[in-house]
């Protein structure tokens, strides 16, 4: 027997005990002599789910296998909604461990594929159907990444012309969700992944080492505590981490947090352009990192004096940081081995025994339950804020507040920073402000001396104008949320319009209500809201009719939040208008 034959054989034999106990197997005949052949296939299904999915319960994985007889080509679909990300799987249990993809199995797959993306769930099982709203909600959410992966115990060589069919199919997709850069695989929304026998091996091997021993570990400016529980702090360099994550990638996480992981979030992209930019000054802007260990080992060569000492951490795992690990360790090759090596990172291990389970639930939930301090926070003691609100309270009932606050409940005349950042900005009918509105308002905040913040809180904008624009925005909105509830089950395409062109109408209609920072009388649109009604599902039906003729294939939710395409509807507003 060919040593393909055993590989592929084991694998097989070890995912069956593992996932089969899970496996629906309902459809199946019993007497079936390829029955553990199809059992085993599902198994692998799970365990892509289990790999890319970002969930480590078995039961949970096999869950979301739907293969059978009706199941369209899709043996696995889950939808993670916390990662924003759904996976969707094609398996195959190769016995003898020999054959790589073959172009008939991927356009079936790219087939089944663009019937999901085209959410024709007639053509899928009762299993798919089950869950079609969480799949809609990721195939139109601008935020989600779907991950296409075949899983199948074959050789990794991928033939030539398959790999170009491969590289064609993913710039397509991700063409028609305006990614802005193809060169750029780590942008894409639409990633394909094959996961081989030896990338199967590679995953198994990592989730059986057990306890993570995070061994000689170099710390400078440490320092060391031993009461209540013992604790070493001190500062890691960042080569260490891209270790760490290379021989054990996300295994490193605690369970309960793995799933968390935002890798396209505002945080991961603030850390990527400090390592691209300030590497020197990583330490001073990160918070660093939390690691629970079972024991510390301090080795003899530590240098208490000078605070530089090297150890051992037996049975490790990271509990906050865990974004600051990945993405340094993801950055080395799009910025290179020097600027990794300048990174510094503070971290603190603690030492929990397993009779201290307890303590150690309350460290982790402690970790990742802190209220996060945002550029929005400190936007708050801006003068051009407190110039705004003092402005505000001279209007007879209006409030302006500029603090952040946890229950999200005001009077109809008060008005927060967000209300004003929304409806300022609609107001502007700038397409780069609704388009960054759109996909990442953080930003406006992210620097307060920088032209985004500066282009919509200025000197120029006043008390009154702020008030109106906020009235306008409401009516609008009222009427916008009517015309969802109304579509949301009628017309799938035109409901998208309302929900993912949102600021793009508003803006639209605001530019017909002429509302300029020269008022000085507020203004009262009470009566005027039903004709806002239907000048919204005038103008939106248009920008539907438009999309279809040119953009028939397009994503809706990213087409609102691609600036040169939101030019594109505002130069020729005079067609939907």
């Amino acid at each position: 027997m060919a040593q393909s034959d055993i590989q592929a054989r084991r694998i097989g034999k070890t995912l069956h005990n593992r996932f089969s106990q899970y496996i629906d197997q309902s459809d199946l005949n019993l007497n079936d002599p390829e029955l553990d052949v199809k059992v085993t296939s599902r198994c692998i299904a799970a365990f892509a789910i289990s790999h890319f999915g970002g969930t480590l319960e078995d039961s949970h994985a096999a869950s979301a296998v739907c293969d059978r007889h009706d199941d369209n080509g899709i043996d696995a679909i889950y939808v993670n909604h916390q990662k924003e990300l759904m996976v969707v799987v094609q398996s195959k249990f190769d016995q003898k461990g020999a054959k790589s993809i073959a172009i008939r199995e991927l356009l079936r797959f790219k087939a089944s594929v663009d019937d999901l993306r085209e959410l024709r769930f007639d053509k899928f099982n009762d299993k798919v159907k089950n869950i079609s709203q969480d799949i809609e909600n990721a195939i139109n959410g601008f935020d989600y990444k779907i991950v296409m992966v075949f899983a199948y115990t074959g050789r990794d060589e991928i033939a030539e012309d398959i790999k170009k069919e491969i590289k064609q199919w993913e710039e397509t997709l991700n063409t028609q969700v305006f990614v802005d850069d193809l060169n750029d695989r780590d942008t894409y929304s639409f990633l394909f992944e094959s996961f081989d026998m030896a990338k199967m091996t590679k995953v198994l091997k990592k989730q059986n080492t057990g306890s993570i021993d995070l061994k000689d570990v170099e710390l400078t400016q440490y320092g060391v505590t031993n009461e209540p529980f013992k604790a070493v702090h001190g500062v890691i360099s960042g080569d260490q981490l891209v270790e760490w994550w290379d021989q054990y990638d996300d295994i490193l996480f605690e369970k309960n947090i793995r799933s968390g992981l935002d890798e396209k979030g505002e945080v991961n992209a603030s850390i990527r352009k400090t390592i691209a930019e300030n590497p020197e000054l990583f330490w001073y802007f990160n918070n660093g990192m939390t690691v629970l260990t079972n024991r510390i080992v301090e080795r003899k060569r530590n240098n208490p004096a000078k605070r530089d000492g090297r150890f051992d951490f037996i049975g490790s795992s990271v509990i906050n940081g865990a974004q600051t690990l990945t993405t340094v360790a993801k950055s080395l090759k799009t910025v290179g081995e020097d600027k990794i090596n300048q990174i510094r990172v503070p971290i603190r291990f603690v030492e929990i025994s397993e009779n201290d389970q307890e303590f150690s639930n309350r460290i982790t939930r402690a970790n990742n339950h802190q209220n996060k301090v945002t550029g929005r926070d400190f936007a708050s003691q801006n003068k051009q804020q407190i110039r705004i609100q003092n402005e505000i309270i001279y209007e007879d009932g209006w409030s302006y507040n500029i603090h952040r606050r946890d229950v999200n409940s005001k009077k109809a005349n008060q008005i927060d920073m967000e209300d004003a950042l929304t409806a300022i900005v609609c107001n502007s009918k700038e397409p780069r402000l609704l388009t960054t509105l759109k996909s990442s308002r953080g930003r406006f905040f992210d620097n307060l001396n920088g032209s985004l913040y500066k282009q919509v809180f200025n000197p120029r904008v006043n008390g009154v104008y702020v008030i109106n624009t906020v009235i306008a925005s409401r009516v609008i909105e009222t009427e916008l949320k009517h015309l969802q509830d109304k579509t949301s089950k009628t017309d799938k395409k035109l409901n998208t319009i309302y929900t993912h062109g949102n600021y793009v109408l508003m803006s639209l209609i605001m530019d017909g209500l002429n509302i300029t920072p020269q008022q000085d009388q507020l203004i009262d649109l009470s009566s005027n809201s039903r004709a806002i009604g239907q000048k919204l599902e005038s103008i939106a039906i248009k920008v539907n009719k438009y999309l279809e003729d040119r953009y028939a294939k397009s994503y809706r939710a990213r087409f609102f939040q691609n600036k040169e395409k939101v030019t594109e509807i505002f130069a020729n507003k005079n067609l939907f208008v």
